[in-house]
């Protein structure tokens, strides 16, 4: 393998790095948070590397690291549940491959990227799989409350899909506003029943139109005024 294959093998073992740390996509909230422990934890780790590359080691610490990051790392996935020692290593071998690029060391730099990329996947497996877990326990606990709500009467039981309804009607409607309540009705029809399938809701689909105009009087005060916001009768 001569210079310019190592050179391109390093950089693309270094975009795959980057790609794993820095382009997290979990919804607002995970991702402002990842942000934030991003910022901690690189920062740990590029002050770590700079004092390694200089040799200033103070008493106790090791001068070869990036032998142990890995073993920390894993020790305390398996032993104590904490797996952001996963994304520190990831943050450390990625600097440190830059820095034993900067030397000259093309092929152990490249080694140092491949690995951050491991302990980055690491991480987003394991963060990943938290949330899917808390999902289900949010989804578990959704429907054993819509199944209270079937013995507290039916009107209990479909006031989820009714506020599904009023947000959709704010969502979907057209900057001039639908003409007629039909229109409007079946403008949301599909992604309300969207909704009723996906919480597993009892409500036939071939009724479902006449059912949000049914919802619309006055029975249902929240959709009856949802409707009056968003239906404009043009003259």
């Amino acid at each position: 393998m001569n210079n310019i294959e190592i050179d391109a093998f390093f950089t693309m073992a270094k975009q795959e790095a980057e790609r794993l740390l820095f382009q997290y996509g979990g919804n607002e909230k995970s991702s402002g948070d990842y942000q934030n422990l991003r910022k901690k934890l690189e920062k740990v780790a590029e002050r770590k590397v700079t004092v390694l590359a200089r040799g200033e080691l103070k008493l106790g610490e090791v001068a070869n690291e990036w032998d142990f990051v890995e073993s920390e790392a894993n020790f305390s996935a398996l032993f104590k549940g904490d797996y952001n020692p996963y994304l520190y290593a990831s943050f450390f071998l990625y600097h440190w491959g830059l820095y034993i690029y900067s030397t000259g060391e093309c092929l152990s730099s490249a080694r140092f990227m491949i690995q951050a990329s491991t302990y980055a996947g690491y991480w987003k497996g394991a963060r990943e799989r938290d949330e899917w877990l808390q999902a289900q326990e949010v989804a578990k606990k959704t429907k054993i409350d819509s199944g209270k709500k079937v013995g507290e009467g039916r009107a209990a039981y479909f006031q989820p899909v009714r506020e599904e309804l009023v947000r959709l009607l704010m969502t979907e409607c057209p900057a001039e506003g639908w003409r007629f309540k039909t229109k409007a009705a079946e403008a949301v029809s599909g992604k309300l029943q969207i909704f009723i399938d996906t919480h597993e809701l009892e409500l036939k689909a071939d009724n479902l139109e006449s059912t949000i105009l049914r919802w619309s009087s006055a029975k249902y005060p929240e959709v009856e005024a949802a409707f009056a916001k968003v239906v404009q009768k043009h003259g």
